[in-house]
């Protein structure tokens, strides 16, 4: 393995749901992961700083402009993989993270690590979704690693705006429609379009497929997810299962035994988390008002 530093990118427009999960996607890098975060805040021009001085005290972050005729939630999801390109990332080791899939241990870390290097690295190339049409051969977002100079290579190899390229995505994702940033955001995917984007680079760039059976005994075993029941017994859950990720309901709801165990793992206070969610709120209301 190359030494680096080790950056996670995740993203959001200005939504409460996915916002609600910043203390503990921010948390969870810090001392699960023992990574740097930045957060990608896509904005409408109109915003104050208000937003974005809120957000940092809990992570890094840069503002990007909402771009004219994108749907914001598009531009959120492209944001992450276009902020990686920048140049002070460019010896960084980069994973790509959704906001609200939050590790709980080191254990997807570890494994990453072992493969980073000058390959990008497709963790969970096997997930369930990805093995049929027409989604063969794509991987999920969440986990993609590598340094930021293979994602200039893929993502910004001409060098040119965030503006410029996503027109060019337009025009040129022919062959996946989903790749489309214009798109309505039920029609768009961001694992089609770096998949449209690796192919064109494909012979210059190395990948490594890693499968989420090296950490756990059967296919997406250790996630807890939204749709499952929750649990009564919430710690004891956690550890029976061998569960190593959350990704919860959006809005976070900390109101839940398992919410309220996933903050306590977290280091996070229920009167801190509480204090977080009134002022974001507050903060979401005099912006939209």
């Amino acid at each position: 393995m190359d030494s680096g530093q080790n950056t996670y990118i995740t993203s959001a427009d200005p939504s409460f749901n996915y916002l609600s999960y910043l203390p503990l996607v921010a948390k969870s890098c810090t001392l699960k992961s023992k990574s740097d975060l930045l957060l990608v805040l896509n904005l409408p021009t109109y915003f104050s700083k208000n937003l974005p001085q809120f957000c940092s005290k809990w992570t890094k972050l840069k503002v990007y402009e909402l771009l004219p005729g994108i749907d914001p939630r598009v531009q959120a999801k492209i944001s992450r993989m276009w902020a990686a390109t920048e140049e002070e990332f460019y010896d960084n080791f980069i994973t790509l993270c959704d906001i609200d899939m939050v590790q709980l241990d080191d254990s997807r870390e570890k494994v990453l690590e072992q493969f980073r290097g000058e390959s990008l690295v497709k963790w969970g190339f096997d997930h369930p979704s990805y093995q049929v049409d027409p989604d063969i051969g794509k991987w999920p977002m969440d986990g993609t690693s590598a340094k930021g100079k293979i994602f200039q290579q893929i993502v910004n190899p001409k060098k040119i705006s965030f503006n410029s390229a996503v027109q060019e995505w337009q025009k040129n994702s022919i062959f996946d429609l989903r790749a489309r940033p214009f798109n309505a955001f039920e029609s768009f995917s961001d694992e089609s379009l770096l998949k449209v984007l690796l192919d064109k680079v494909t012979s210059e760039i190395p990948t490594v497929n890693v499968s989420r059976l090296i950490y756990e005994r059967k296919m997406l075993s250790s996630r807890l997810d939204k749709a499952e029941k929750q649990p009564f017994f919430a710690k004891s859950f956690l550890v029976r299962r061998e569960i190593h990720e959350f990704h919860g309901p959006r809005p976070f709801n900390h109101r839940t035994r398992i919410g309220r165990e996933i903050l306590y793992q977290l280091e996070i206070s229920l009167k801190e988390y509480e204090t977080f969610v009134g002022d974001l709120k507050s903060i979401l209301k005099s912006e939209m008002s």
